[in-house]
């Protein structure tokens, strides 16, 4: 393969994989799926074969968040991709493995690292035309959790789905558990020479406290996607879970809307223009029957943000908004 140099600047804030392989099956740490994140930011989609790609070890350890200190472990785990089998198929019709890398080389020398893709999954990056999703590099090093990564991508390939099709089923999802925790906690045994799940996993409430509660954690706390969950249960044990995907952008936006509001009832000032405004209202309504209780319907109205302001007490409620959204 041809040896192409890169730098940081050469990165690219999105990554494109087949659906295939984000939806195939492999075991790796969450520093191997941040590199492998990391240089597939590099690949050019309408390239038409892979490259070997050079690059200073320094902007790795940057990228990766690992100390030069511990670069022998790096190089360690990184070299260990060679081997880390991928299955893209294993069915009825097909068996299908691979690896990510073909080739690894760290020049400790000349403080430069080589790799390449393995050749097997260049239809998973390169020439993509349809059936692909689309993935954002910063998620890669926001998340603790390989788990959160996995999840990440699959509920982005859902979501790809969902808007291509317009179709509401692919924004909410009913899985068997079993399936799902195969998909997330399997791993690859090499005396069995197949994938498994640990026997830890096979109990129900250690996938949920390891698995899915960490997923949807960190993805509500750093992602603009995440995802909620019901237990649906058959005998009395859980055996499919209904996942919707939500956006976080209207999390946030209600979290605000509500933070905002505490804020301004807590506010004095904002007190005491609501009560002016009340006295306004009061003082120019005609044939008031029963006055308190008029008071109590425009105190709930404040409350409820249906309580009109005249234009100058808007302007000074205005100033209050923006002092609030600053602290907030």
């Amino acid at each position: 393969m041809e040896l192409v140099s890169i730098n940081k600047k050469d990165s690219k804030d999105l990554i494109y994989k087949s659906n295939s392989l984000v939806n195939s099956k492999y075991n790796i740490t969450v520093v191997q799926a941040r590199f492998i994140a990391f240089i597939s930011s590099f690949i050019n989609a309408y390239d038409t074969d892979f490259f070997t790609y050079k690059i200073n070890t320094s902007i790795v350890l940057e990228f990766l968040k690992v100390k030069r200190t511990n670069i022998k472990w790096l190089s360690n785990t990184l070299k260990q991709l060679q081997s880390t089998l991928i299955c893209l198929q294993n069915d009825e019709i097909a068996e299908e493995y691979t690896t990510f890398l073909s080739h690894f080389r760290l020049d400790k020398k000349n403080d430069v690292l080589e790799f390449s893709f393995h050749s097997s999954i260049k239809d998973c990056y390169i020439q993509l035309k349809n059936n692909f999703t689309k993935l954002k590099l910063e998620n890669y090093i926001e998340f603790e959790s390989i788990y959160t990564i996995r999840f990440y991508e699959w509920l982005e390939y859902n979501i790809n789905i969902f808007n291509i099709y317009n179709n509401q089923k692919y924004s909410t999802i009913e899985i068997e558990l079993d399936k799902l925790v195969e998909k997330f906690a399997s791993s690859y045994n090499h005396k069995k020479k197949k994938f498994e799940i640990p026997t830890s996993y096979l109990t129900y409430n250690r996938f949920k406290t390891k698995v899915l509660e960490v997923a949807k954690k960190e993805l509500k706390e750093k992602s603009d996607i995440y995802f909620e969950y019901e237990e649906i249960k058959v005998n009395r044990a859980v055996k499919i879970l209904k996942i919707d995907i939500l956006k976080n952008a209207d999390r946030i936006k209600k979290d605000f809307k509500d933070e905002k509001k505490k804020a301004l009832e807590l506010s004095k000032g904002y007190k005491e223009i609501i009560k002016e405004q009340i006295k306004r209202i009061m003082a120019r309504a005609k044939n008031i029957k029963d006055p308190l209780k008029y008071e109590q319907k425009l105190s709930q109205k404040s409350r409820t943000g249906d309580l009109k302001f005249d234009k100058d007490l808007q302007e000074i409620i205005n100033k209050f908004d923006k002092e609030t959204f600053k602290n907030l």
